[in-house]
This record gives C-alpha cells, sequence and structure tokens, in this order.
C-alpha cells in the first residue's frame, strides 16, 4: 500500500491522445484516497481527501484547480482516517466513505463535502450492507451507485462482496439507500446480446420498473416501463 504511494499527477488529453505532468500533490506520496470532481467551466476541481502516506492513514483534503495547476488545502475529513473508500458526487455534492480504518477493521459511515462552503456535513451511516474497503461507486446526474469492495480478517483471509445499491439523496444529505441489484435477485441474459435481451426479475413484490439503456458516452437511447 504505502510503498506504492506517489505525487505524482497526470493530464489526459483525448483530442492529442498524449499525456502531460502536472503539480504533484502537495503533502507528497499518498496511496488509496478518496478521489471526486466538483464544479464545471472554470470553477471546477479535483479533491483528493485521506488516504495512506507511507503507512499511516491521513485526513487531509486538498482541491486541483486544472487551471491554473495549482493545489489548495482545504477542510479535514471529519471522520476516522481511513483509506481505500469510494468517493461519488451527486447533488453538487462529494460523498466518501465505506473504508478501511486499517488492513482489517472498516466503516460504513459517508461524510458529504460541500465545495462551496468548503464543509463537511454530518455522519451518514445508513448504508445498509457490511462495512468494507476498495469499493466501487458511479453517478449519473442525480443518480449514484455503490457496492462490491472486500474485507480482510486475520485467519479467515479475504470476503468479497458482490451487493449492488442506489443511492437516493432526497435532502442535503444521504438520507436512504435502497437496493437496486443483488438483493432483489435481477438475472440478464444472454451476455453479451444483440436483438434481444431477457430481464428477471425474482422479487414478486416488485411488479413494475423501468428499464433505461444507455450508450458509452452516457446519452439515453432507449427507455421503456414494464408491469410484471
Amino acid at each position: 500500500m504505502g510503498s506504492y504511494a506517489t505525487a505524482d499527477v497526470w493530464e489526459y488529453n483525448p483530442s492529442t491522445n498524449a499525456w502531460a505532468a502536472k503539480a504533484p500533490y502537495p503533502p507528497g506520496g499518498i496511496s488509496d484516497p478518496f478521489a471526486f470532481a466538483l464544479g464545471t467551466g472554470t470553477s471546477a476541481r479535483g479533491y483528493i481527501s485521506c488516504g495512506t502516506a507511507g503507512s499511516v492513514a491521513n485526513k487531509k483534503t486538498y482541491a486541483y484547480d486544472p487551471t491554473a495547476n495549482t493545489w489548495t488545502a482545504k477542510a479535514d475529513y471529519p471522520g476516522s482516517p481511513v483509506r481505500g473508500g469510494i468517493a461519488f458526487t451527486m447533488n453538487n455534492k462529494g460523498y466518501c466513505g465505506l473504508a478501511g480504518l486499517n488492513f482489517t477493521v472498516y466503516t460504513d459511515t459517508f461524510y458529504a463535502y460541500n465545495a462551496t462552503a468548503n464543509t463537511w456535513g454530518a455522519a451518514i451511516a445508513t448504508f445498509p450492507g457490511a462495512a468494507r474497503g476498495y469499493g466501487v461507486a458511479a453517478s449519473y446526474g442525480n443518480k449514484a451507485y455503490i457496492g462490491a469492495g472486500w474485507t480482510y480478517a486475520s485467519g479467515a483471509g479475504e470476503t468479497f462482496y458482490s451487493d449492488w445499491y442506489r443511492v437516493i439523496d432526497t435532502a442535503a444529505s444521504l438520507s436512504s439507500v435502497s437496493v437496486v441489484d443483488k438483493g432483489q435477485g435481477i438475472t440478464l441474459y444472454p451476455n453479451p446480446a444483440e436483438e434481444l435481451i431477457n430481464i428477471d426479475v425474482a422479487d414478486v413484490a416488485i411488479v413494475t420498473g423501468k428499464v433505461s439503456l444507455f450508450n458509452l458516452v452516457g446519452r439515453e437511447i432507449v427507455a421503456t416501463n414494464w408491469t410484471k
């Protein structure tokens, strides 16, 4: 972990298919931090928080300005120092959580960062799954999804997770989380598919739903409602 830490920052330009070195991360080498982006245009910033410096997790947060190529210190992460967590953006906030306190202890708590006020919200502890690290997060518009990851326990080895949840943000915080895949037993086949795909929902309580198909650039190209 810490032995692989680096402070290097690189920018990729898809138009020229080229990489350019940028200002290094100010505190020095770091691994397994939270990373998210907020803002648009000249107000766009990339954020790095927590992670491991050497062998010790920290709580520092820095914002990167791609126009000025500079880093600015921001409010420290309010929870315990963690590493290997997930981060996503939704409703103009950056959410960070589901991380490791060390190599065998994990937390399921999230905190939301408000870039305008440079403040972190109160602890959000409504995640319904098991605490873990090294999960997966994805967001699109005002929707976000989290899940997967793994834990390690001395003598028991690694436990891997395949559960998947949609985040529901109805207030100024992560107010509730509902299962959208694993817990409801959704099966799609064949995979890959061309002209036809079958969707089986095992939960008999689910009688209606919506299926959306997005292309590789995130544009919705098919949307249909269904009744079981």
